[in-house]
């Protein structure tokens, strides 16, 4: 997520931890760690990665390297990457054919089934690495 959707970012994570998962994000990262290690270290870990996307997003050189290593990372294998709209923008084309999810209307129905079904994902995942 860029800085203009960490609150969107924050809140998603927070209901995913609420459903089980385990979240990163880089506002949480500890005093005395470096935020770009810990980054790297978590995609590296992760089966499944959510990118954020709004208006700034890929003007932020950052979020457009994160985007490159979860591409990378899903044609690796034993990845997903779920594209998530937090605000009104067009996706780059290889996020927009991912079924991206809808994260635009917070404490709404829809996104409560949004984040159900990243949750849901991620389940199915995890399951399918714990075999």
């Amino acid at each position: 997520y860029a800085d203009a959707e960490a609150d969107a970012a924050e809140r998603l994570a927070e209901r995913l931890r609420e459903a089980g998962e385990t979240v990163f994000l880089v506002r949480w990262v500890e005093p005395g760690l470096d935020p770009l290690l810990e980054t790297e270290r978590a995609l590296v870990g992760a089966t499944l990665g959510v990118l954020l996307f709004g208006p700034g997003t890929m003007a932020d050189s950052r979020i457009r390297e994160e985007y490159a290593v979860l591409l990378q990372r899903v044609h690796g294998g034993g990845f997903r990457f779920v594209p998530a709209r937090a605000g009104s923008v067009e996706l780059p084309p290889f996020a927009d054919i991912r079924r991206p999810v809808d994260l635009r209307e917070p404490g709404t129905p829809r996104y409560d089934g949004e984040v159900a079904r990243l949750a849901d994902t991620a389940l199915r995942l995890r399951r399918r690495t714990d075999v």
